[in-house]
């Protein structure tokens, strides 16, 4: 009686880690994604499941890439039960167009309400179109809002393209805390009230890094609003970024804390502007108004009594060539790079850009750039070349990073497509771009090739996003992994190329929470987690989502391997929405770790738990099994879950397979049939080989 109640214990633990999140993809809820038909009850249904989850639920809805989905004006309400809901938007949302509506008076046409803890984004792919030319007739514009939150804290919206809105794209009320972040918002220039960003009644807020032109304001902010910074919006063509306008028919309005910084105007009506109606009772007390080139400030507090202080330029940009840096591609620049980093790093004003310019090579020894800084952000611009010395010309050969981020908090690596880091690691295939305690982390749009070692090394830091990547390495170059992660938490990885000799991302001991999307990898040894416990160690993995990856003729697909002789737990793992091109090895879970030829047998292992692997579709190139869960005799993998799985082979006289050593769990509709799984604790001490 002991026994089977201990494993009840067991089943029970694993299936409330399992339960902590869930996933709902909008097809399963009867979405066609045809474009035509409309899908609006599917989305409802989802939403559903998805709000009413459980009071322990992180739940995500998917709407899948590669669909186009017909929505009626719908409403996704809460307050929900679920601790927190992520809506993931890879495919196109369309609305009907006017003569479809059934409703004319609607006013939103995608309405969140009363949602806490909301996460819209796209990863870049996701792509909202209003379809509003119907509604822009005559110059005037009564048609809903686009994209509407009401009452919704904690939001996030990021990575979306957003077009042809009927009226106000998106619209943002009675919200705290909100988080908005590279957006593209189009309409055209006589489309009249097509704003980007319409904000009332709400406070700490934060836009940054998007692109808008639009018909009205790029951003516009209206009564009971404060707290708001906005930083590096692209704007135009369109009528700028206005507060107001306020007081219309004798209202008393408040506007206060603004700050818009570091922002471009191109062919706009306006650029910055505050609009009042003639006797209001709006209240609006400047206390900065100053523009430097494309960077801007303008904050508003409103106070019993009037104070102007001195205007004071808010942020700049610093050119590593007004250092000393030559940019020839032979003179070593490391000097000019660290003077150009003291002076951003030790300034006072609120934010910094270093701008390494384009159509120049600049030459860098190892370096670091060393935190805390005084600003609150900085930005390093790569627009240019940056190559390392080769090996023979390296003045310290044991040193570890040859560029080097630590403690530096709200730092932004950005390189808009053009900028390139190059390890010229062929003449010893280090870590090329190292990443150490660096909090608010944002590195994007780089070309990265040929590193030392990891072509980007994540250690101790927390909330960083990392997208738009490409790096490359000979598929023999040893050790080029192209992100490494390690004791590091809040990570979201997307739209990323990786073609290396090693992992394209490793995840390793003391990570959690992280969300890779859309990465294309291979060639390369695939998506590990691990390895873990090595030399006895306690090590901890959890909470891993893997979702909409390709894996294009890779040594490995996703992967899980400890050694021998470890401690700890890697669990909470989700592999969906995975594509396999010829890859060798496609699903491995490996407790028997050993990249030498012999390790000795150990008895203790880290605990392999609440894996799932759904929607999973490909071919293999493997003789051997593709699907191949090797578990610790003493310390069994519990809770895998396989679940719509189909890898083919390429060679049709192959044949597939599982293989499990001790694995518990459960599978369904897997081609090839996983029935070596055991479903629950009685020993079992033979291997089984399942073929297809």
């Amino acid at each position: 009686m002991l026994t089977i109640f201990m494993g009840l214990a067991n089943v029970n633990v694993a299936h409330r880690y399992l339960n902590q999140q869930t996933t709902h993809n909008v097809i399963t809820f009867g979405a066609v994604g045809n474009g035509r038909i409309d899908d609006s009850k599917a989305f409802q249904s989802a939403w559903k499941a998805a709000c009413y989850g459980g009071s322990n639920i992180d739940s995500t809805i998917i709407i899948p890439f590669g669909k186009t989905f017909l929505l009626s004006p719908i409403l996704f309400e809460g307050p929900c039960t679920s601790r927190s809901i992520a809506v993931e938007i890879l495919g196109t949302i369309i609305a009907p167009p006017k003569s479809a509506w059934r409703d004319k008076g609607v006013g939103q046409w995608l309405r969140f309400h009363g949602v806490n803890g909301l996460n819209v984004y796209g990863s870049g792919s996701g792509h909202i179109d209003g379809r509003g030319q119907s509604w822009w007739g005559n110059g005037e514009n009564s048609g809903p809002t686009a994209l509407s939150f009401s009452s919704c804290n904690n939001l996030q919206v990021s990575g979306l393209k957003h077009t042809n809105s009927q009226r106000n794209h998106i619209s943002i009320n009675n919200c705290k805390g909100t988080t908005i972040s590279k957006l593209t918002i189009l309409a055209p220039q006589s489309s009249p009230n097509t704003d980007g960003i319409d904000i009332s009644a709400s406070t700490n807020l934060r836009i940054k890094h998007s692109f808008m032109a639009t018909g009205d304001d790029c951003i516009a902010i209206n009564g009971g609003t404060s707290n708001v910074r906005i930083n590096d919006i692209a704007c135009g063509p369109g009528h700028g970024i206005s507060i107001g306008s306020l007081g219309k028919n004798g209202r008393h309005e408040e506007v206060e804390d603004i700050q818009v910084w570091n922002c471009t105007f191109r062919e706009t009506q306006n650029g910055v502007r505050i609009k009042t109606w003639a006797e209001s009772f709006a209240h609006i007390l400047i206390l900065c108004w100053a523009l430097l080139a494309s960077s801007m400030i303008v904050g508003a507090r409103h106070h019993g009594h009037h104070h102007y202080p001195t205007p004071e330029i808010q942020s700049t940009t610093l050119d590593v060539t007004k250092f000393g840096a030559t940019g020839n591609g032979k003179t070593d620049d490391s000097k000019a790079f660290k003077s150009a980093w003291k002076a951003a790093c030790t300034s006072k004003l609120n934010s910094m850009k270093i701008t390494v310019p384009g159509g120049k090579t600049f030459l860098l020894s190892p370096v670091g750039f060393e935190g805390p800084c005084n600003s609150r952000s900085i930005t390093f611009e790569i627009l240019g070349n940056i190559i390392a010395p080769k090996r023979s010309a390296w003045r310290k050969k044991g040193v570890d990073e040859w560029l080097y981020f630590h403690q530096v908090d709200g730092l932004t690596v950005v390189g808009n497509g053009q900028g390139l880091i190059d390890g010229r690691g062929y003449s010893w295939w280090k870590h090329a771009l190292r990443f150490s305690h660096c909090n608010e982390l944002h590195v994007s749009g780089l070309k990265h090739i040929n590193s030392q070692k990891n072509h980007v090394s994540i250690s101790a830091c927390n909330n960083a996003t990392i997208s738009n990547l490409k790096m490359t390495a000979p598929k023999k170059s040893p050790n080029t992994d192209g992100i490494d992660i390690s004791s590091s938490t809040n990570l979201r990885i997307h739209d990323c190329v990786m073609a290396t000799g090693d992992d394209c991302i490793a995840i390793n001991a003391g990570t959690s929470n992280v969300i890779i999307s859309n990465i294309l990898c291979g060639p390369g040894h695939g998506i590990s987690i691990g390895s873990l416990g090595k030399n006895g160690r306690s090590d901890k993995v959890e909470v891993i989502q893997v979702t909409n990856c390709t894996f294009n003729r890779s040594a490995n697909g996703v992967r899980i391997k400890t050694w021998q002789g470890g401690f700890g737990f890697a669990r909470n793992i989700s592999f969906s929405q995975i594509t396999f091109i010829e890859t060798d090895n496609p699903v491995i879970i490996n407790q028997y770790y050993c990249p030498h030829k012999q390790c000795a047998n150990k008895t203790s292992a880290v605990q392999v738990s609440d894996v799932t692997y759904k929607d999973i579709h490909g071919t293999t190139t493997s003789k051997n099994a593709t699907i191949n869960f090797s578990c610790s005799k003493t310390v069994p993998c519990t809770n895998i879950v396989v679940d719509d799985v189909n890898i083919k082979p390429v060679n049709p006289k192959n044949s597939t397979s599982a293989y499990c050593i001790n694995a518990y769990g459960q599978a369904h509709e897997t081609n090839p049939s996983v029935n070596c799984l055991m479903n629950d604790h009685s020993p079992r001490q033979n291997m089984d080989i399942y073929q297809y």
